[in-house]
């Protein structure tokens, strides 16, 4: 899962029936995360730009970092949701706010090394129980089902793939996992050019909407979670140890 700066970016879809780009009687665009909350019709709304038949678009500002889900929903002449995340913001961002709550903002007690080891321990933790849900697209090769995945990073599950993609009902298979490989069950090969989409459960990046209480106690290597001790969607209690603590 990649994080953007701040600013605008573009969010885009492509509604088809079958193979073919249809345009819907009605699209509509929504957003949610931070403390924005908006819904566009296009037509109406100047915000959805139709690009071509069945394109549109929506050139979205970002002024806060956050966890954003966004959908594009067709209806009539084609129903289809196209729904999808966006992450906001960067490591940095995380640190500094951090280190705030920790009442330690030029890191005198706490390096930004150290609490940023304790961010990426803590949203290692969180991810086995809350893991972060993406749609990757990936190339296929020709005359084989098998999907090289090392390159998705902080992969933790391919859940099911989709293809052929496009499709009105999506077409999803059963997928299985060997060491990096995936391979996609399907009879019929995959010719050039095709592509998949891999529904999968990804590792959290340090921009993600996960909310951190900070304690000054212990390193946060000695915290595992049992039992009733489990992180949720409130959070995780985190315990770093100061840099210059015995």
């Amino acid at each position: 899962m990649n994080s953007y700066d701040k600013g605008t970016h573009t969010l885009s879809t492509i509604f088809k029936v079958g193979t073919t780009n249809t345009d819907p009687s009605t699209v509509t665009f929504t957003l949610t995360g931070g403390n924005d909350s908006v819904s566009y019709v296009y037509g109406t709304d100047t915000e959805i730009v139709k690009d071509d038949t069945g394109k549109y678009h929506v050139d979205y500002e970002f002024t806060e970092s956050g966890y954003y889900k966004y959908s594009f929903v067709g209806t009539g002449a084609c129903e289809a949701i196209d729904s999808d995340y966006i992450v906001i913001g960067s490591t940095a961002d995380l640190i500094t706010s951090t280190s705030i709550e920790l009442e330690d903002i030029s890191n005198t007690i706490f390096s930004s090394t150290t609490v940023n080891q304790g961010i990426e321990k803590a949203l290692s933790i969180v991810s086995r129980y809350i893991p972060y849900e993406s749609k990757v697209t990936v190339d296929l090769t020709e005359d084989s089902r098998d999907v090289d995945v090392s390159n998705i990073k902080g992969l933790l599950k391919v859940i099911k793939a989709e293809y052929e993609i496009g499709q009105n009902p999506k077409e999803f298979r059963n997928v299985t996992k060997f060491g990096n490989t995936i391979t996609i069950g399907v009879e019929d090969l995959p010719e050039d050019g095709d592509q998949a989409y891999l529904y999968c459960h990804l590792v959290h990046t340090a921009a993600c909407e996960v909310k951190i209480a900070f304690r000054r106690c212990h390193h946060v290597a000695d915290y595992t979670p049992t039992g009733g001790d489990r992180p949720d969607a409130k959070g995780l209690r985190l315990w770093i140890k100061p840099d210059d603590a015995v």
